[in-house]
């Protein structure tokens, strides 16, 4: 789960919490454009950018009918943070517009009553040895 609070470390790896309980399915997107780029975390930007425009939205919330710059005209130090978190949302939006390698990730929610799949079960089991055999042979 990507949250806004959770950064990742700038050249990886890149770190996500899969849930609980097996309640989740976990989707992973990579978009590989150049070998030798950087990975682009689009799931933390796209998480951040919502976090701080619902705390701009909450502070609309005390007057929906007057602008922020008036409703907050006594309080300096809430207009700087919310110039500031305006700010974010730019440069963020921009790094997501950039044609770069990606990634998202996001966690699919499963019904409680889901049954069991015997070939599911199978596929996630050769998935698995794949992966243990990969780590083996490094």
């Amino acid at each position: 789960m990507t949250r806004p609070m959770m950064n990742q470390e700038e050249n990886g790896p890149l770190v996500f919490s899969t849930g609980r309980e097996g309640r989740y399915l976990n989707q992973v997107d990579v978009s590989l454009i150049d070998e030798s780029g950087r990975m682009v975390n689009r799931s933390y930007y796209e998480a951040k950018i919502n976090y701080l425009t619902k705390r701009i939205d909450r502070y609309q919330d005390k007057d929906p009918t007057m602008p922020l710059k008036e409703l907050y005209a006594d309080s300096p130090s809430i207009l700087m943070n919310i110039e500031s978190n305006r700010e974010s949302i730019k440069q963020m939006e921009e790094i997501l517009s950039l044609e770069t390698n990606s990634i998202s990730f996001q966690n699919v929610a499963m019904e409680s009553k889901i049954k069991d799949d015997p070939e599911m079960l199978k596929h996630v089991n050769q998935a698995l040895k794949k992966c243990e055999d990969l780590m083996v042979s490094q």
